[in-house]
This record gives structure tokens, C-alpha cells and sequence, in this order.
């Protein structure tokens, strides 16, 4: 679970009227929840004395920027699905002609009937596909109507007025910023230092001083602050935060509290917006289920998955293993055909949320996932030979589905996990790091016929033979090691041989 700020110091703090600073992608995030939720969240906001906020100018410069993306993005979400859904059974459709044509042409018994079955179900998923959009039709209505009315700009445009903001930065104090940020990045001092990623699409090299610009000025306002700062932010990376080793934020970066500590003599709180919401709305008695739920989306998988255990989650009925096997997405990394997989160990999944819904008693949440596993495969190098190869870290993605029942008349608690079912499907495998150069070294060499580096076999003494090569030995049929014509007459070799009597 996240970083969670402590609800009763949040309380003591709240009475005495800290300045609150929201960072740019607590804004932005508001356009991505449902239409209930955001109006929830901004009618929260409007309990917050206008007065009590203040917005660096580079949160305005980035809000700006970006926000016309982020509008476009949630337009389309609900057409992707439908769309990605009609892709899926165009491919699938396609292939499986292709198939039952070649079957055809070998007379296999009742395959008409079979293809027939087989079109009917592909149109009954089309046709579930026309069902969804007529449902979601209501929904698509509040929500484009949400982005066009575009009450999250209401409110910061509200701010503006109301001349709650700061002044940008002018040349000289920017060029200053610059040379600093370059020193602090080098030396990785918080904030701003992960995003120099940014660079490489970035022919300025200045957009990956924004964290760091609007730091500046937020600690340019704590001068002329009297009570306490609220920062918020959704940004999760390890510039802002300390991280466990699931890049989980444990707490805010301990520098960023000293740099904080030679402008003001204030308290410095950094939290994310879910926490500030959470909290406010105890305070002023508006706790919503609902908005709860989507907003704490994140935190709630993971503690469903936990009580679950994602290892149940991931290869029930052996799902998972069946795909490694069978599906051929394993098999681009690796060298020979896959006899087998075994999963060895399971690493915690980065779940992203997508959507909640919420019908009366009954919670559906959806989205994907990232997570690592370790495999051993099992290679097989020919009809007598395989190899074993440990995989240590696969990364693969796939959709999750979490359905529950609630019960809203308890505060608490109010999930009832003896209905949950969760589904994880839809896998593939992202990335494969095999060893592959303490393994295949004694598989690298050529025939000692032929120089044909695709060996098959092995003699008695350990050479390698290719496939057609192999005719100019015997096999034993026991051990399948190949020995020189006339060694075995048909027989088992003499180690076999030995081993079969006893």
C-alpha cells in the first residue's frame, strides 16, 4: 500500500489553515475518474476556503500544456474498447477460416459442423460488443458532457481570479534553476533528477527541470508563508520518494524536509491526492463510498490480491502455464522447441486501474498488469535430447478483473471478501532474460561430420552429430546415444544394456 499521511496529525495540522499546493497531475487525474467522482472530488475541494490554496505557476504552465491530451485520451477510451474487442474477432475470424479450410481439404470428420459452432460464438461476441455500446451509451454522455463543461479548469480558472497564484520564474532565476539542476541531478538530490529521461525527446533540455522548477517556487512561497504547507502530488517515483523494493513509496525523500527546513520554520506535509481527499472528507462529513472506492482503486487490488495470494490469481487451472506453453510468445525467446514450463517463483504485479463500476451492492474493478515470474523450460533438442534452462525474471502483462459485493451500511470494512473473484487473463510475455551462454555451450558446437551447427545428437563420447549425419551411426533406443556402424547390431548399448537386467 501506498504512502499513507497519518489522519489524526492530518486533523491537528488542518485546524490551522495550511497553504495547500497541488501539483499538476493531481489535476490532470481528475479527468480520468468517472463523472460522479470528479464532481465528488472538486465539490470536496470547494469546502477548502479559496484563500487556503496556492498554485506555482509552472503547475499553470504544465496544466495547459497537457491538459488538451488528457481530454482527447478520455474522449476515446470507451471507443477503444469496442474497437480492440472487433480487432481481436476480425484476426480471430480470419485465422480460423484459414484453418478450417486446410482441414477441409483433409476430410476430417464433422469439421463443417465444428466451423459452424465456431462462427456462431465469434458472432455472439460481436454481438455482445454492439450490447456494451448501447450500455455505456448514458455513461459516454457524462462523461464527454463532463469534459466539455470542464469543471476541473472551473476551478482552476477560479483560482486564477482569485489570484492565487505565483509569478513564473523570470530569465536569470530560470538559468540559475538550470546550472543548480544540473549539479543536484548529477548527485541525485531530490526532485526532479528521474525525469531526465526527458532529454532524449527533449532538444531544449530544459522539460526536465519542471519538478524542480516548481519546487523552487513552492519553497520561494514558504518564505512568505506563516502556517504549514500541503503538498500533493501523484507523482510516485523515487525523486520524490523513498521506495520498497516494489517501488511501493514508503515516505517523502528526507532532503526534500531539510532543503524545506533553511526557508521556513513551518511543517512540510507531501501527500498524494487520494490521502488528502480521504481525509477532508471525514472532516467535513462527506465521505462517498463510491469516490472511495475509485479513488482508493489501487490500494484495494492490492490488498484483494493479498488476500488472495497472486500466485492462485495468476495460474488457476494452470492458465498461465498453459499459455507459456502452448501460446508461442515464450518461444521467440528462446532457441528450441518448449517441451515444458514450470513456474518457480512469483514476484508482487504493478497493477493499473482502469475502471470501477459500482451497481448497488456490487463492485466490478478492471485493469492491467505487469509482473515478473521465474520459470524453468524445458527445451527439446531433438526426439532423444532436451535441456533444461532457468528463466529468472519474465516480465509479462496481462488484464485483471476484481467483482465483489459491498455492504455501505458498515463504515468499515465494508467489503465483502467472501464474494470476491478475481480473473486474471489475457497474458503476454514482454521481455525474457535467459542465460543462455552458461547453458549452451556445450550445445554450440557443430557436427563433427558436416560443421551443420543445428546438432540433434550426441555420440558416446559426447560429439555432436547433426539430424543428417545421424544415418551413418546406430542409436541405442533406450539412451538415444548414437555409436559407430556394427557397434550395436540392433541392441541396447552395453550401459543399458546392464541397467535393463537389473
Amino acid at each position: 500500500m501506498s504512502y499513507i499521511f497519518p489522519f489524526e496529525e492530518f486533523k491537528e495540522l488542518w485546524e490551522s489553515s495550511p497553504l495547500v499546493i497541488i501539483d499538476t497531475n493531481g489535476f490532470l487525474n481528475l479527468y480520468r475518474y468517472s463523472t460522479e467522482t470528479t464532481n465528488q472530488i472538486l465539490n470536496i475541494l470547494d469546502t477548502v476556503p479559496k484563500e487556503q490554496f496556492w498554485l506555482p505557476a509552472q503547475v499553470i504552465k504544465e496544466f495547459k500544456k497537457n491538459r488538451h491530451d488528457v481530454i482527447t485520451r478520455e474522449y476515446n477510451k470507451y471507443k477503444e474498447v469496442t474497437k480492440e474487442v472487433e480487432r481481436i474477432m476480425l484476426v480471430t475470424k480470419n485465422d480460423i477460416d484459414k484453418q478450417f479450410s486446410k482441414f477441409n481439404k483433409f476430410r476430417f470428420p464433422k469439421v463443417n459442423d465444428f466451423e459452424a459452432k465456431i462462427h456462431v460464438a465469434i458472432e455472439s461476441i460481436k454481438e455482445e460488443s454492439k450490447n456494451y455500446k448501447e450500455e455505456i451509451k448514458e455513461e459516454v454522455k457524462q462523461n464527454e458532457k463532463m469534459l466539455r463543461d470542464d469543471k476541473v479548469k472551473e476551478f482552476i480558472d477560479e483560482l486564477i481570479s482569485s489570484e492565487r497564484v505565483g509569478e513564473p520564474f523570470n530569465f536569470t532565476q530560470l538559468l540559475q534553476i538550470y546550472s543548480e539542476g544540473e549539479q543536484r541531478y548529477q548527485y541525485k538530490m531530490p526532485p526532479g533528477y528521474m525525469d531526465i529521461e526527458k532529454d532524449k525527446k527533449d532538444n531544449t533540455k530544459r522539460e526536465k527541470f519542471g519538478d524542480l522548477i516548481l519546487w523552487k517556487q513552492l519553497l520561494e512561497q514558504s518564505k512568505k508563508n506563516n502556517n504549514g504547507i500541503i503538498f500533493i502530488t501523484n507523482d510516485e517515483k523515487e525523486d520524490w520518494w523513498v521506495l520498497d523494493k516494489n517501488d511501493i513509496p514508503l515516505r517523502p525523500r528526507e532532503e526534500l524536509f531539510v532543503e524545506f527546513d533553511e526557508y521556513s520554520d513551518q511543517p512540510l506535509v507531501i501527500m498524494n491526492l487520494t490521502n488528502f481527499i480521504n481525509h477532508v472528507s471525514i472532516i467535513n462529513n462527506m465521505v462517498d463510498h463510491t469516490t472511495h472506492l475509485e479513488m482508493n482503486a489501487d490500494e484495494i487490488s492490492e490488498e484483494l490480491i493479498a488476500h488472495k495470494s497472486w500466485e492462485e490469481i495468476l495460474d488457476d487451472k494452470g492458465d498461465l502455464t498453459s499459455y507459456l506453453i502452448h501460446s508461442g510468445d515464450l518461444q521467440d525467446f528462446v532457441s528450441n522447441p518448449i517441451a515444458d514450463v514450470e513456474i518457480t517463483e512469483y514476484f508482487p504485479p504493478e497493477i493499473d486501474i482502469e475502471s470501477v463500476e459500482v451497481s448497488e451492492n456490487q463492485v466490478i474493478i478492471e485493469g492491467t498488469f505487469n509482473t515478473r515470474v521465474g520459470l524453468n523450460i524445458t527445451e527439446s533438442i531433438s526426439r532423444n535430447y532436451s535441456k533444461e534452462v532457468f528463466a529468472p525474471d519474465v516480465l509479462i502483462s496481462g488484464y485483471i478483473s476484481f467483482e465483489f459485493d459491498v455492504d455501505f451500511e458498515k463504515d468499515e470494512d465494508f467489503i465483502m471478501t467472501d464474494t470476491l473473484n478475481i480473473v486474471a487473463s489475457g497474458f503476454e510475455v514482454l521481455e525474457c532474460d535467459l542465460p543462455y551462454e552458461e547453458f549452451d555451450e556445450e550445445f554450440d558446437e557443430r557436427c563433427i561430420r558436416c560443421g551443420n551447427p543445428n546438432v540433434s545428437y550426441f555420440t558416446n563420447n559426447g560429439d555432436n552429430v547433426c539430424e543428417k549425419c545421424s544415418i551413418h551411426y546406430e542409436i541405442c533406443p533406450e539412451c538415444g546415444k548414437l555409436f559407430e556402424q556394427g557397434t550395436l547390431g540392433g541392441a541396447f548399448c552395453r550401459p543399458c544394456e546392464l541397467e535393463r537386467r537389473d
